[in-house]
Parts: C-alpha cells; structure tokens; sequence
C-alpha cells in the first residue's frame, strides 16, 4: 500500500564550482590610474596580509565594470 506512494528520488548532481575570481588593482583610485592584474584571491590576500603594498590600493573583481573599492573593505580570504 505505501510502497506504491514511494517515489524514488534521483540523487542530486554536484553542483559545479564557481571559477575562481580574479582581480585586478590601481594604486591610485583615479580614472587614468594604470590597471594592474588579474591576480588571484589567494595572491590579493597573501599581499594585504604581508603589507605589500604602501598605502592604499583600489581593488575590483575581474570582469565588472564598477567602480574600485578601498582593499580595506574587501575580505580577500572569503574568496579563496
């Protein structure tokens, strides 16, 4: 009676990984600042964390057209 009710389920497909981002830097946060990259996540933490750079850099994603943000408010690890 309930085995007739029983539906089987498939197993779930492993979802694929996103590709790893990428970023890219200014040293500058001005328009005609020299555009620095791609480096990866693992990279961009490994410098902010060794103070590679002198001051602020201006960081964005690879392939986005928006704005650079102050890598003080990008947590690189999360992307690793």
């Amino acid at each position: 009676m309930f085995a007739e009710e029983f539906v089987e389920e498939t197993p779930a497909k492993p979802v694929a990984l996103a590709e790893e981002v990428m970023w890219e830097y200014k040293l500058e946060n001005k328009e005609d600042a020299s555009v620095e990259g791609p480096f990866t996540s693992e990279q961009m933490n490994e410098w902010t964390r060794a103070e590679k750079f002198e001051g602020d850099i201006w960081v964005r994603r690879v392939g986005q057209e928006s704005e650079f943000y102050n890598s003080r408010r990008v947590d690189f690890e999360l992307y690793t």
